[in-house]
């Protein structure tokens, strides 16, 4: 039995839009025409606001906040949509936007890891910071 899940937003009343609409049009073409499908709404806790403030203000950073991505030698140059961009590439991710708080603690938890080993460097922890 084939299961996907897939996010979405509620645009206005009654109106629904797929996040990753590609995609769920691509598992959709994986069933033959007059497929009974079960689709299941549930409401998702999007990330929280301190983990936003920590990710752009800490693991993205800036030139001058010590411990962030734009502080190394190796990012600068970048502006931080830029590095935001080329972060959510190198992870394969479509959109932090609508990123539960679990998906977006193992996100930022990835990157810095990635930053450990590829950049050798230390972000600090939220509670370092």
């Amino acid at each position: 039995m084939k299961h996907k899940s897939f996010r979405a937003v509620i645009d206005e009343p009654y109106k629904l839009r797929i996040l990753n609409r590609e995609g769920f049009d691509r598992f959709l073409g994986e069933f033959d025409v007059d497929t009974v499908l079960e689709i299941e709404v549930k409401e998702v806790v999007n990330r929280t606001q301190l983990q936003n403030s920590y990710y752009w203000g800490q693991v993205i950073g800036s030139p001058s906040k010590e411990g962030s991505l734009l502080s190394s030698e190796m990012f600068q140059g970048y502006t931080k949509q830029e590095l935001h961009e080329a972060l959510k590439d190198k992870f394969e991710v479509k959109s932090t936007m609508g990123m539960s708080q679990e998906d977006f603690t193992e996100y930022i938890n990835k990157i810095i890891r990635w930053a450990a080993e590829f950049a050798d460097m230390y972000i600090k922890e939220p509670e370092d910071v």
